[in-house]
């Protein structure tokens, strides 16, 4: 089954940082999706929700740091510290160069594309307009990234 091959292989260890910043993602989406959702339920009156400018910034850095990643991917040589590490691209070096130039465009193109969404976020002066658009872009960064992480993965047993 999937749990006794994710257990059986450690990937945590290997890929704390994806599931760290995967978990803490949808967490904040799911807390600011419920939050709105109360505030509307409630029969008290009614405060827009808004998003705080450090919150824009920390995703604003963070698709910085997922680009200058992606960047580093593509030229990094076979290593066992940064890039895609599983056993048939540690074990191959030209698979490790097309699996990691592949994931490292990738992920250069993710982190453009969302660095200047989310910085035009932070520029809109309307709150409501501003939290809407940074819960829906929010999501799909999360969810681009986690699926862009399995691609790249998958990218071994293809070459």
């Amino acid at each position: 089954t999937f749990i006794s091959y994710f257990l059986r292989f450690n990937w945590w260890f290997k890929y704390y940082l994806l599931f760290f910043l995967s978990i803490l993602f949808i967490a904040l989406t799911i807390c600011i999706i419920y939050s709105k959702r109360v505030s509307k339920e409630s029969k008290a009156t009614y405060k827009p929700f808004t998003i705080p400018n450090f919150l824009v910034i920390i995703t604003l850095i963070i698709s910085i740091i997922i680009t200058i990643s992606g960047i580093i991917m593509i030229f990094i040589p076979q290593n066992s510290f940064i890039g895609i590490r599983v056993a048939k691209t540690l074990s191959n070096p030209i698979l490790w160069k097309k699996v990691n130039t592949l994931g490292g465009i990738g992920f250069t193109i993710i982190g453009l594309i969302f660095w200047y969404i989310f910085y035009r976020i932070l520029k809109i002066i309307d709150k409501e307009k501003k939290a809407k658009e940074f819960v829906k872009n929010l999501t799909l960064y999360t969810i681009t990234i986690v699926i862009w992480c399995l691609i790249s993965l998958w990218f071994t047993n293809i070459f």
